[in-house]
This record gives structure tokens, sequence and C-alpha cells, in this order.
């Protein structure tokens, strides 16, 4: 008679997407297996027989496929007469894994104050990459798969905000089980970068010989400005910071100074950070003008009253000791240049024409003087 024998499907275990599964097996049931509480003692081939020579092996099959997804699938075969052997075939499991992957947060950058951050996205860890010292020859998803669709991207968040000040900040995402996959995400980097203005130093004017100079300010370049050719439409603050408070107005200064004669000076600021700003300043000018001359500037002295005598008399108009850059000084006595000489109430006034420092003045007056009738007998 036919011998009777027990053979127990071998367990198998392949990755999900392997380019291939495992070859079938079975063994023949052993003391000890506890399948149905039977005692497998006398359970054995004879002689060179094998379970490939009688043909069991042949008939081992599963369910699962190199596209099954992650489960486990049985391994059957076909119970039955095998030559001298009556065969019962006890079934096994081949079990479909998670395929291991590592993802690496994408590296983001955005400027202070954007609008918006930019979507994160990851990407596999491909060979030369460094992470943990990991060969990632085999770091690859399965079909159509994609790391959205998997549901990876999801899940990465940051730190960062549309609020952030410039620095860097994580990305992170959550390790674990995604579908047919089991995987490691290597965190990225959300770099704030310092937001690009440019600043213009404001123009100031002052008259020559003013007590103080204006105060420095300054303004944003804004669309139109046609410094640089640059176009200046985003060149914005950010929330309620202003130029006074991330430091810009202190750098401000000038080479003019409250004893500078006329002309045009620089009004310059630094370049560089200011906070959470790489800030560009363009110069501007700081014009001292020039003053309108009064007789505050001259120096005279009216004679007191004196008689005819024949002869011119002139008076003396000078500019104060300090004053600096006043022009020719024209005297008028009752508007003739010609100094008086007969009887009579002159008014004095002076023109003074352009100087280096003083407009031109007309018709100041300085007061009046007498040239009394010389009396005779």
């Amino acid at each position: 008679t036919a011998r009777e024998i027990t053979v127990i499907a071998e367990d198998k275990t392949s990755e999900y997407g392997a380019a291939s599964l495992e070859e079938l097996t079975a063994r023949l049931a052993v003391a000890g297996d506890t399948e149905n509480g039977e005692d497998y003692t006398n359970n054995t081939l004879v002689g060179e027989d094998t379970l490939e020579s009688i043909g069991v092996i042949d008939t081992l099959e599963t369910t699962a496929t190199i596209t099954s997804v992650v489960g486990d699938y049985p391994i059957t075969g076909t119970d039955g007469e095998y030559g001298n052997y009556t065969v019962t075939i006890k079934p096994g499991t081949y079990t479909i894994t998670a395929r291991e992957i590592t993802v690496i947060a994408e590296d983001k950058t955005s400027e202070y104050g954007a609008e918006n951050l930019e979507k994160l996205t990851a990407r596999l860890a491909v060979v030369g990459e460094e992470q943990a010292g990991e060969n990632y020859t085999n770091n690859t998803l399965v079909g159509e798969d994609t790391l959205e669709s998997i549901g990876v991207t999801g899940v990465l968040e940051t730190t960062a905000t549309t609020t952030s000040q410039i620095g860097d900040y994580p990305i992170t995402g959550t390790d674990g089980k995604y579908g047919n996959y089991t995987v490691t995400i290597k965190p990225g980097t959300y770099t704030i970068t310092a937001r690009e203005i440019t600043v213009i130093a404001e123009d100031k004017t002052s008259e020559y010989g003013a007590a103080s100079l204006e105060e420095l300010t300054a303004r944003l370049a804004v669309a139109g400005d046609t410094e640089n050719g640059e176009d200046y439409t985003n060149n914005t603050l950010v929330g309620e910071d202003t130029l006074e408070s991330i430091g810009v107005i202190d750098t401000l200064e000038t080479t003019a100074t409250i004893t500078s004669v006329v002309g045009d000076y620089p009004i310059t600021g630094t370049d560089g950070e200011y906070g959470n700003y790489t800030v560009t300043v363009i110069e501007g000018t700081y014009k001292i003008t020039k003053k309108v001359p009064t007789k505050a500037e001259l120096a005279y002295n009216l004679p007191a009253s004196k008689m005819y005598n024949g002869e011119e008399r002139p008076i003396t108009v000078k500019a104060k000791p300090g004053i600096v850059g006043l022009g020719k000084i024209t005297i008028k006595y009752n508007g003739e240049t010609t100094a008086p000489i007969n009887a009579g109430e002159y008014k004095i006034t002076v023109d003074i024409a352009e100087g280096e420092n003083y407009a031109e003045a007309t018709n100041i007056e300085l007061g009046t003087y007498t040239i009394t009738a010389r009396e005779i007998t």
C-alpha cells in the first residue's frame, strides 16, 4: 500500500515590489510540528525518494505575485497519490513585507515676510547620500507609486511660518508605515533669508550759517525711482517694522556741518544686515544754500550830523568779523552811489552782490544822517 506522509509548505517572505518571488519549497512534518495534534514520528520518505522526485514540489502554488501588496498569502499543494505515497500537504504562508525606503525632506527657502511658504516636498535618498552612511542602491518606489500617493508628502511639516524671523527651521515627517512601505524620513531645513530692501537717504537743505542741521531721514525706494534702474515694486517692510526700528536711520550721516560753506554734501548710510533685512542705502544730498544777507551781517557807523563844508561825506560799510563769502557791498545815499556834499538828509541803503555764501540783496536800510547848512553872516 502507499505510504502516508504529511508535508508542510514552507513559509516564504518577499519585500513589496521584489523583482521575483522566492522558490516554493516544502518539508516533511516532523515530531514537534503541531498541525492537527498528529504524531509525525514515522513521517519519512523511503530510500532516495525526495519531495521533488515524487512530484510534490511541482504542485505548490501561492496567490502572491510580484505585484501583490503587503499581506499574507497562502501557499498550497494538492493532496493525493504521488507514486508510492499518499500525501497530505499542510499550507504555508507567503508574506509580502513592507518595502523599506528612506526619504529626504527637501530644503526650502523663503525671504523674510514672504506671503506664503514654499510647498514642502521630499525625495528618495539616492546613492551617494551621506545620511547615516547607508547604501541607497535599492531605495526605490514600485510601479506608479509616488511619495504623494503613499502619503509621505502630506505629513511633512516645519516650524517656520510666514512671520518667522530669519534663521533655519527643521522640516520633519513621521517615520512609519505608509501603505506598502516602511518609511524613514530624514529632516530637511527651511531657511528664512533676510529680506532685501533698498533705502534712499532723503535730501536735506539748510541755509548757510543755520544754528542746526535738519534731522537725517530715509525712505524706501518705490516703483518709479530710477536709482540703479531697478524695479522697487516689492521693496517693502514687514508688519510694523520701520526704518527706525530696524536701525537704518541711526547709521545716516553727512559731511555737512553748521559751519559748512555753500555746496552739496553727501548723506550716506551703511549697507548691510539690519535684523531681518539686507539693506542697500542709496546716498542723498545735504545742500547748504546761500543766505540772504541783512544788516546783521554788516559793520557800519552812521556819523552824527555834520555841517556842510564842500567835501564828500561818505560812510564805511563792511562785513562783520567772521562773516565769510559776502558779495561786494555798494553804498547808496538817497539811491545814489556818490557820497553827498550838499546839506540835506540822506537815507543810507546798501546793495550786496551775490557772494560765495550769501545771495544777492538790495536796498538794505541802515538809517539816515544829515549834512546841515553852513551858517554865514
